[in-house]
Parts: C-alpha cells; sequence; structure tokens
C-alpha cells in the first residue's frame, strides 16, 4: 500500500485551563499506572495500580496507589483529593470504562449537593491528546524503575514511597525567577510553592530596613492569611511571567508522523483505510468518512467519524486514515469504482479472515 496518512494540522494553543491563575486542582487530568506489584505479609505478590493526579495548571502531582480499577475505587480516589485539596471542577482522561462509569457516578453525587463537573475524555486512539498528564506518568515510572528495579515492597512501604515520589515531583523546577538581574535564574518555581505557599521554600520577601518601614510591613502582614495570600499573588505573576513565558516559546509546535504524509484535509464522503494497531496491514478495515470534527476554534480538522463496514460510526484521528489512491475527474465513475474497490477489499478481508481461521 503506497497511500499515506492524513497530516495533523499543528498543535492549537493552549486551552484556558493551562494559563489562567485558579486554586491548584481545579481542572485536573487524570490515569492510570501499571499494574505493578506489591508483597502481602505473607508474601505473596498481589497486583496494583497507581492513580496519578495532575494539575493542568501549576503543574502539581497528586498519587494514590489502589488494589483495582473499580469505579467505585476511583470515585473514592477523588473524594479524598477533593478533601485535601478542593474539588476539581473540570476533569481530563482516556476513555478506559473505569473513567467513563466514575463520570457517570461524580456527576450525580455533585447534582445532588448543587455542584457541576465537566469531564472531557481524548478522542479514541490518540493518547497523545493527553499528553499534559502522559508527562507525569513517564516521571512517576522513570522514579519507580531506578529506585525499586525489580524490588516488591509491602503494601505501607508501597504507601510510603508513593507520597515520597509525589513530594519530589511536586519539587521540580517549572521554570526559574530572575530576582536579581545581574544573576538571573537562580530561584526555580514550582508547584509545592503553590500547594504550600506559607512555607516559604523559594520565595524571599525583601524586608524593610527603617524602623517605620517595619512596623508597617509588621500591621500589614501579620495576619497570616493575608500574608498567604500575598505570596500566592506573588507566585502567580512571576508564574504568568516565566512559565507562561516558556510555554509559548516552546519548540514543538506539529505532531511527529511518518516521512509520506497527505497534507490535504480529509473529506465527508470520502473512502479511506483505518490503521489498526496489532492486525495486519492487509486486514486493515475499509471505512467512510460522515463528519468532520472541527477544533474549537474552527479552523482545522483533528478527528473525524467514520463507518465501519459492520455499520457502527466511531471518530478517529486522522493521522490514523489512509485515503485511497484514486484521481477521477467524473464524480459518476469515481463513486462506481470506490464501490467496487470496497466490495473488492471486503471480499479480499473475509478470505483472509477464513484463512486465519483454518
Amino acid at each position: 500500500m503506497k497511500s499515506s496518512p492524513f497530516m495533523l494540522p499543528k498543535f492549537p494553543n493552549l486551552p484556558n485551563d493551562r494559563i489562567q491563575s485558579t486554586s491548584p486542582f481545579k481542572s485536573i487530568g487524570i490515569d492510570h499506572l501499571g499494574p505493578s506489584f506489591y508483597r502481602e505479609i505473607d508474601n505473596t505478590e498481589k497486583k496494583f495500580w497507581i492513580t496519578l493526579i495532575t494539575c493542568l495548571c501549576t503543574r502539581a502531582v497528586y498519587l494514590e496507589p489502589v488494589k483495582n480499577l473499580k469505579a467505585d475505587t476511583c470515585l473514592n480516589v477523588l473524594k479524598r483529593l477533593a478533601a485535601r485539596r478542593g474539588c476539581p471542577e473540570r476533569i481530563l482522561s482516556d476513555n478506559s470504562k473505569t473513567f467513563i462509569a466514575c463520570a457517570k457516578n461524580c456527576k450525580v453525587h455533585l447534582k445532588i449537593i448543587g455542584k457541576e463537573l465537566e469531564w472531557k475524555f481524548i478522542k479514541e486512539l490518540s493518547p497523545w491528546q493527553g499528553g499534559v498528564y502522559e508527562r507525569i506518568v513517564a516521571l512517576v515510572k522513570d522514579a519507580f524503575r531506578k529506585t525499586l528495579g525489580k524490588r516488591t515492597l509491602q503494601w505501607e512501604e508501597m504507601l510510603t514511597f508513593t507520597t515520597e515520589v509525589e513530594g519530589i515531583l511536586n519539587m521540580r523546577p517549572l521554570t526559574t525567577i530572575d530576582e536579581n538581574p545581574d544573576v538571573p535564574g537562580l530561584i526555580p518555581l514550582r508547584p509545592v510553592d503553590f500547594l504550600c505557599p506559607q512555607r516559604n521554600l523559594c520565595l524571599e520577601l525583601e524586608i524593610p530596613k527603617t524602623d517605620d518601614s517595619i512596623m508597617n510591613f509588621v500591621i500589614k502582614y501579620k495576619d497570616s492569611f493575608v500574608f498567604t495570600e500575598f505570596l500566592l499573588n506573588e507566585l502567580w505573576k512571576r508564574w504568568k511571567k516565566e512559565y507562561l513565558i516558556w510555554l509559548r516559546d516552546r519548540s514543538q509546535w506539529a505532531m511527529k508522523g511518518p516521512r509520506s504524509q497527505t497534507k490535504r484535509e480529509p473529506n465527508v464522503g470520502e473512502i479511506v483505510i483505518l490503521e489498526e494497531e496489532f492486525v495486519p496491514r492487509n486486514l486493515w478495515k475499509i471505512a467512510k468518512i460522515v463528519e468532520l470534527l472541527d477544533t474549537k476554534d474552527g479552523r482545522c480538522v483533528r478527528n473525524v467519524k467514520i463507518l465501519l463496514p459492520n455499520g457502527t460510526i466511531v471518530s478517529r484521528p486522522i493521522n490514523k486514515l489512509y485515503p485511497l489512491e484514486l484521481n477521477i475527474e467524473n464524480k459518476e465513475t469515481e463513486s462506481i469504482k470506490i464501490k467496487e474497490i470496497e466490495e473488492n477489499l471486503n471480499e479480499k478481508l473475509k478470505k483472509n479472515q477464513r484463512k486465519l481461521k483454518q
């Protein structure tokens, strides 16, 4: 097959959840890592997973080991997160059955108490759309692999180790703050500075030297709540000044793909070949594009809805679709030939499936 997949357009602008100053964990991304193994008291090994939650704004991390992937377990993790960090308003995740069921339960629970939750799912087979939390997943896996190796810990030890990994990730530098123009880039800005601003881990206040100024300073900031708000405001100012500029100047603006790609956009009614992982190329299905899913700004198409031979309609990213190599001027002959090609390919697929069964 000489056909090339459609090329994805350049990355869009960062969403508002990434660039607006809000309280930590108001907009989150959630994912599961694993499975891995922990050791019981009798030395038997059992599976566990880690629920990873990251703040889309401050990039803070929340990790919690779980013993199963049931929707009730995921809901309990979100309840504990809300008790410690505040209730999230927007959640981004993949399309796993756990998250789909948990989203329904969350919306029911919050509707009872008069709150709303926006749970957004990325498109099927598009893990790069969840890159905001997949990057943290890679950091956690790397920490576990390099520290533990093949060793298994008991459950209490695993809880402690996971919490320590969470603390280390929350102290990673996002960017640097240029406090002194003569010596730039010495003070890091970290997620923990937004979670625990009162600790004053990386922010040094300039205390006035005169007695009158000191008294005014003490009177103004002696209330701890006001002092905390002052620190947070200073951090948000620097977050906007340093971190957002760094995000704006990111080097990669396009999705990496194969050398040969189809640079035009797909069309409604177009017949395409659907790429499927772990399936031989000669068994890939024929599909028909029935709807173009525009981005929010309406400038480009990243995903489409396609009709499969069995009659089901699914959404797929355009870089998983291969257009047929046709260049026919007459539309009538084009539709006839497309039907012939579709019928021939379906017959070949059925024959190959029969051979595989035999």
